[in-house]
């Protein structure tokens, strides 16, 4: 899970996560010596304090592309492939058609 660090800079957040991190790192000092076992508390304690004070982000898939995913993806596909096409068999004839390609899923999303 990824996190929101666009609010990291209000002063009253980050003190809110010192805050967290002071009171949960406040015992580690009962954790054994094994390094493995300190290394993911250590670790799950900045994550999780992280989460809980500045939240996660949100999926880059927006809510337009998924309402359109049946209609963009073919023709993400059909560059693909042309570009395929040119990467193994590098001609001007390959290299003509991937740009053609290109340019018709350009003017086919500007009509999306």
């Amino acid at each position: 899970m990824k996190i929101d660090v666009s609010n990291a800079e209000l002063p009253e957040l980050r003190q809110k996560y010192c805050d967290a991190l002071n009171t949960k790192l406040g015992r580690f000092a009962e954790l054994d010596n094994d390094v493995e076992s300190c290394w993911n508390h250590l670790q799950s304690v900045i994550h999780q304090s992280a989460i809980d004070t500045f939240g996660s982000r949100r999926p880059l898939d927006p809510d337009w592309y998924r309402e359109l995913r049946d209609t963009i993806e073919p023709i993400l596909e059909k560059k693909r492939a042309a570009m395929l096409k040119m990467k193994s068999r590098l001609s001007r004839a390959s290299l003509a058609e991937y740009r053609a390609a290109q340019a018709l899923a350009q003017k086919q999303f500007m009509e999306v």
